[in-house]
């Protein structure tokens, strides 16, 4: 009897969602989750198309949800707890991914326009869906097309293909693709100068690093204290970081550019650059989750550096 009840709950649950109404909305307005992204400007919702698949299937879909949507589940992605309303469904997900990033997304099919829309598909789950980005698998997505690997996903160019001359020169003509080495690394930060800017500079003509974050309307030096710590040292302190290229992440193991992560102090001042008007400052666990999800945007928006440089998922998953 009680799996006909399951059965039945979770066709209410499709039925539902299938009729265009986000099942998640109503969950979501019980949590204290950030406030949603700016719409985009310019709007095209023809590009939800580009939206990078989630790699999961939704969170109400788990029978643990069906007893208590309110609740939390165990991520299928990785053995972390995360709400029942995570992730969304991959149509509701596309849909606000088109309204909240517009013709920021790129439609080009390349592996350059790939990784810029996994990372404002990162932001859009965490920004207007409240969901940890281990709930779907985005950040490994990322990891292996920023190292040259993996393939498009099915929802991400359109037919999905997979032989474009783009991504065939990234993965199959050089599978490690290493950057010319333009410049060299500073010692130090020369008057408090951010030494990764020229490292990024060269990767963003080479793959398309995102835009900037729209910046705060006023600068708040005196909430400096309360941006998240990156959990890790500079990037460019690393032996391995004279040249331009790649290295092994402590963190994680896995490849990430050598100008990854910033150090602390560069970070900072970009933080609040970028978020001074939307920082916490209260202290609750709440505040401290909504600023480290404001860490990991400026981390992958302004820096163009993938979380599994720094320790600030692990830290939003331990609150």
């Amino acid at each position: 009897m009680k799996f006909t009840t399951i059965l039945s709950t979770v066709s209410i649950v499709l039925s539902v969602a299938a009729q265009g109404a986000d099942p998640g909305a109503e969950i979501r307005a019980k949590r204290t989750c950030p406030t949603k992204i700016t719409p985009a400007a310019q709007q095209d919702p023809s590009r939800a198309q580009f939206a990078p698949d989630l790699g999961a299937t939704p969170g109400l879909q788990d029978p643990v949800c069906v007893q208590n949507k309110f609740g939390e589940r165990t991520s299928q992605v990785k053995p972390v707890k995360v709400p029942c309303d995570c992730p969304p469904a991959q149509a509701d997900f596309a849909k606000q991914f088109a309204i909240d990033h517009g013709t920021k997304i790129d439609n080009s099919g390349s592996v350059a326009g790939r990784e810029n829309n996994l990372r404002l598909a990162i932001q859009t789950l965490q920004g207007s869906f409240c969901c940890p980005a281990g709930s779907v698998t985005l950040n490994d997505q990322l990891t292996k097309a920023a190292s040259g690997g993996g393939q498009p996903s099915k929802n991400n160019g359109g037919s999905g293909a997979t032989n474009n001359s783009n991504a065939s020169a990234t993965t199959n003509d050089n599978p490690n693709p290493v950057i010319t080495p333009l410049v060299q690394v500073p010692s130090t930060s020369a008057n408090g100068a951010d030494r990764g800017a020229a490292f990024r500079q060269i990767r963003e003509n080479a793959n398309g690093c995102p835009a900037k974050l729209p910046k705060s309307a006023n600068v708040d030096q005196s909430l400096a204290r309360f941006a998240p710590n990156l959990g890790a040292a500079p990037g460019l302190d690393d032996p391995e970081c004279t040249k331009p290229g790649d290295r092994t992440s402590p963190i994680s193991g896995k490849k990430v550019p050598c100008d990854c992560p910033p150090s602390q102090a560069d970070f900072v001042k970009q933080f609040l650059i970028d978020q001074s008007d939307k920082i916490k400052t209260d202290g609750s666990r709440d505040s401290n989750r909504r600023n480290i999800e404001l860490a990991i945007q400026t981390l992958q928006g302004s820096f163009c550096c993938p979380a599994a440089s720094v320790t600030l998922s692990q830290q939003l998953k331990a609150l």
